[in-house]
């Protein structure tokens, strides 16, 4: 009997589309109500513009949640442990990475 190599293919729960230092990502899945994305950290610094289409939160490692706030730009540096938090609707993320 052969073994056969399993490959797992992680889901992730947005589409992305990344042109040069900017990355595009929309978190669309509907269905998730009250959804709390992993916690995480990046491999690189960035600027993240946030363009929520509903009701959104960002988590910061000892933080308690906030509302995202759609006029401003978050800096998350590298190694900073955070996730997003759903409650309702769409998120547009325009993220640009530092070197």
């Amino acid at each position: 009997m052969k073994k056969q190599n399993k490959i797992f293919k992680l889901k992730l729960p947005y589409k992305q589309l990344k042109i040069g230092h900017l990355i595009f990502r929309l978190f669309y899945k509907k269905e998730d109500r009250n959804l709390y994305y992993k916690w995480h950290i990046d491999e690189k610094s960035r600027n993240v513009w946030f363009l929520p289409f509903g009701k959104w939160q960002i988590q910061f490692d000892d933080e308690l949640p906030e509302k995202i706030n759609p006029k401003g730009i978050y800096w998350i540096p590298k190694g900073l442990y955070h996730r997003l938090i759903r409650k309702s609707g769409i998120l547009l993320c325009i993220i640009f990475e530092k070197d």
